[in-house]
């Protein structure tokens, strides 16, 4: 398993309306391509307007056809290129893998 961890900056005074429009819009398009979201959220203390979200897959493999299927999703585009990426300022994205001693529930 690897979970895909994913930090979003967004533009000073966006935050609200990139999770108005991720809410409404982005995730239901977002978790039917990519599957399982392990988690999603906000920076509340440090670095502020930030979002976190965490997808777990299988494998890379797994990983790359969801992620090839969601960029391929005409209503994806739409919502990535109208609404989301006009208010990020930066992406950081990790892929982390489990320790050998410990293995998720």
């Amino acid at each position: 398993m690897i979970i895909e961890h994913r930090t979003y900056s967004i533009r000073m005074g966006e935050l609200g309306n990139y999770v108005q429009a991720y809410g409404e819009e982005g995730f239901a398009t977002h978790e039917g391509h990519l599957g399982k979201c392990v988690g999603h959220y906000r920076s509340e203390v440090g670095p502020q307007s930030q979002m976190v979200m965490m997808w777990a897959f299988d494998d890379f493999n797994q990983r790359m056809e969801r992620k090839a299927q969601l960029d391929a999703d005409p209503a994806w585009a739409k919502i990535l290129n109208e609404e989301l990426v006009p208010r990020v300022e930066a992406i950081e994205t990790k892929l982390l893998i489990p320790n050998g001693f410990w293995s998720p529930k």
